[in-house]
């Protein structure tokens, strides 16, 4: 991540004040918080210091924005998630995925802003699978050292779903603060460039800083042609749209989570128009 002028003086007192201020909250109620993040808080630095790099060395502040993200964590269930809660075609899409390290060690995800449209049966299990995606990331990367590349590309007006975007960035800012070194923003048309504008106001000015641009030949400025995904013209082996063990099919999907009726068939009506061969 581009260096901050931030300093955290003293480090390490810091992050005490804030890990016992939130071991103490957890044993006065073991329901506030999920062990397994309690845990987390209490042996990982960087799962505080994260926090106070947002806030700028303020203690009060990151104890509270640390607070409140363990709590969203736990009603939001997210060391609950699992691949197999997300039907396969959330991942035949090729709509969303991690892959391979960019040139710097950072490793990528993609998202493709084209295939998307606004289908409300599944926004709130979209919202878990994206939530999903990245927590596993963080959590296989320490933390840190990941990047976006926002895709663009034959993308316009008919893809863009505020509530779902504002929903990214208060995750990706609010709850994983300073695990995210960039977003590189692929082809952004200019018929866009409002809807980005936008987006930059929501989140804080270290966080409006990370945005990059590049045009389909400077890819590989970025990320190694071995890297990068097949419908980039990447030699990447791995099959990023293989759903996982276990996953249920969209009909399977729409009877567990008691969806419409049609949920599954418009589902899969989206990616036979948008996905499948793209």
């Amino acid at each position: 991540m581009p260096e901050e002028n931030v300093e955290i003086e003293p480090k390490e007192e810091a992050i005490s004040f804030i890990r016992k201020r939130i071991l103490d909250e957890f044993n006065e109620n073991k329901e506030i918080f999920d062990e397994i993040d309690v845990e987390n808080v209490r042996d990982n630095d960087w799962s505080v210091e994260r926090f106070l790099l947002h806030c700028k060395n303020n203690r009060e502040e990151a104890f509270e924005m640390l607070k409140e993200s363990l709590k969203w964590r736990k009603s939001f269930e997210v060391n609950r998630l699992k691949a197999e809660d997300f039907p396969r075609e959330f991942y035949k899409s090729g709509s969303f995925f991690p892959l391979a390290e960019d040139k710097e060690g950072n490793l990528m995800i993609y998202l493709r802003g084209k295939l998307h449209r606004k289908l409300p049966d599944w926004t709130e299990l979209f919202k878990k699978f994206f939530v999903f995606i990245i927590d596993t990331v963080d959590k296989k990367m320490g933390g840190k050292r990941y990047a976006v590349f926002w895709d663009c590309e034959g993308a316009g007006l008919q893809n863009v779903d505020f509530d779902m975007l504002s929903f990214m960035t208060k995750v990706v800012s609010s709850y994983f603060p300073y695990g995210l070194e960039y977003v590189l923003l692929h082809e952004l048309p200019w018929v866009l460039h409002t809807i980005y504008n936008l987006a930059r106001s929501w989140v804080p000015e270290h966080y409006q800083r990370l945005a990059r641009f590049a045009n389909r030949s400077q890819i590989t400025d970025w990320i190694d042609i071995k890297n990068l995904p097949d419908y980039l013209n990447g030699e990447c082996q791995i099959d990023y749209r293989k759903p996982p063990e276990g996953a249920p099919s969209a009909k399977e999907a729409q009877v567990k989570y008691n969806l419409n009726s049609n949920a599954a068939s418009r589902l899969e009506a989206h990616l036979n128009q948008y996905c499948y061969n793209s």
